[in-house]
């Protein structure tokens, strides 16, 4: 597909730009190779993938910090191979830390290899591509083009330059045979994310596996690593002639991780006011006091009230006293106390300590924590990203996440959806334990489950359409919550345009 094309992989004596390299010899390129690393193991990888596919293969050991590094790899490459039809921009450095923290001198050194790099590159090897009348460049971005995450600060600004440089540069170059891409990696177990697991894992007392799985839980939904060779097939497609109409474009292989609907929390904080001007008739139909709670950080330690409506973006309580149902919606909700009836909640990290609800619990979020002093005297719905119950329920339990961990006590049968299913020591199912589909399955032997485990879909199916009703108004607020929200918009901005009296 590629026979005789001369390409530079920056980058490229280990992890990603390794990977990619082997793709485009496997593909009949004659190539450059560079990075940094120990000289016996570099002229061994070299010599390797000229005998084993038989193209020529030479190592430039430029330094990309610098704009004279970048013009010697490209001249040099250039001389070497007799031409330059692709380049694949891959070098790059990580380093985290805080915003105020962050070392001026490692900000600089990650701008200037992760994003100047590639401008220098680019613009030393276009005139070559135009000469010969062909050309592919594709720059190694990744899904922090996209996103962003915290301590990662240069890291991100760079990669967001660089899908920005991408674009630019297809918009300059769409009527001359030559594209510009990128490809946008999510975890890609290379070297340098394997330290990353390991000091994550150090910090954390766990072990490298245990972390590995944290890692991507926390982003990646396929709940696996891409690898540099699925990277390297990618921007061998996008250097053919198959791909000539893709420029400019971003090449997600992220597993998922930015197809994420915005979560929750990104409506939660307005749901509640929603629900309360849908459903005002609580406070009028009943003479008990009602709580309406609205603000940024929110303490309900000693409250004691009726039914309650709480908005906001932290939401903590030791000592919560409710003798009505709690509707609660916040980034990062953590509670303890006794509710008198029951608790419907929404949030992005949810954690309930010695908690004591009457009724039912319901339960919507990312992380989801119920200790195990905790006590349910109805059912249990919840869903979450990753959910561990180690509390007692009265009634029957729905579970659903991609990593469901069990320790608690369930006097009802339990229906789980899941990926993944723990089932730790001293849990006792007293109920049957209803699968859907086929997860993976770790029970201690420790533990009891006195009904079994099946997957009937058509008790899964009766269980879900409850669920689903008893959330019906939930729902319906969040549709209303766009019209509700212009409405309150509409009547302040009339207020506020209103001329004062004097």
């Amino acid at each position: 597909m590629l026979k005789g094309k001369k390409a530079i992989v920056t980058g490229s004596t280990s992890g990603i730009g390794l990977g990619i390299l082997h793709v485009l010899a496997e593909h009949g390129c004659d190539l450059v190779m560079n990075g940094f690393g120990d000289a016996a193991e570099i002229e061994l990888a070299r010599a390797e993938m000229e005998k084993k596919y038989g193209v020529t293969c030479h190592f430039i050991g430029a330094d990309l910090s610098s704009s004279d590094g970048c013009e010697q790899l490209i001249n040099d490459a250039a001389s070497a191979l007799g031409g330059l039809d692709i380049l694949v921009n891959n070098a790059g450095i990580q380093f985290t830390s805080g915003i105020e923290e962050f070392p001026v001198a490692r900000w600089d050194a990650i701008i200037a290899i992760n994003l100047s790099a590639c401008f220098h590159t680019t613009r030393m090897a276009l005139p070559l591509m135009r000469k010969g009348g062909f050309g592919r460049i594709i720059n190694m971005a990744s899904a922090h083009g996209h996103v962003g995450s915290e301590k990662k600060i240069a890291y991100v600004a760079a990669k967001h330059g660089v899908v920005g440089m991408t674009k630019v540069t297809a918009l300059e170059t769409a009527e001359e045979n030559i594209t510009c891409n990128a490809i946008c990696p999510g975890w890609v177990l290379t070297p340098l994310v394997q330290k990353q697991i390991e000091d994550r894992a150090a910090a954390a007392g766990v072990s490298f596996e245990e972390e590995k799985l944290n890692l991507l839980r926390e982003k990646q939904p396929s709940m696996e690593f891409a690898t540099p060779e699925q990277l390297g097939h990618l921007a061998a497609f996008l250097c053919s002639d198959h791909a000539s109409q893709i420029t400019g474009t971003s090449q997600l292989v992220d597993g998922g991780w930015t197809a994420r609907q915005p979560m929750i929390k990104n409506i939660v904080q307005a749901a509640i006011l929603a629900a309360c001007i849908i459903h005002p008739a609580n406070a009028q139909e009943t003479n008990k006091a009602n709580a309406y709670l609205f603000g940024s950080e929110l303490s309900l330690d000693g409250s004691q009230h009726n039914d309650a409506y709480v908005a906001a973006r932290t939401i903590t309580a030791g000592s919560l006293k409710s003798q009505g149902d709690m509707i609660m919606t916040a980034l990062n909700i953590n509670i303890a106390g006794h509710i008198g009836e029951s608790l419907m909640a929404a949030g992005n990290n949810i954690s309930l300590t010695k908690l004591r609800i009457d009724e039912d619990l319901l339960l919507a979020g990312r992380n989801l924590i119920v200790d195990g002093d905790s006590l349910v005297k109805g059912g249990a719905k919840i869903a979450g990203q990753t959910l561990e119950f180690h509390g007692k329920v009265e009634g029957s339990t729905d579970l659903a996440g991609q990593e469901v961990i069990l320790s608690g006590t369930f006097l009802g049968d339990v229906l789980v959806s899941t990926t993944t299913l723990i089932i730790q020591d001293n849990t006792v199912i007293n109920g049957a334990l209803l699968l859907k589909g086929e997860p993976r399955l770790v029970v201690s032997e420790r533990a009891k489950i006195a009904g079994g485990i099946t997957n009937e879909e058509s008790q899964l199916g009766n269980r879900f359409k409850d669920w689903q009703k008893r959330l019906s108004w939930l729902t319906s607020s969040f549709l209303a919550l766009p019209f509700c929200l212009d409405l309150v918009w509409r009547y302040s901005r009339q207020i506020a345009c209103q001329p004062q009296q004097r």
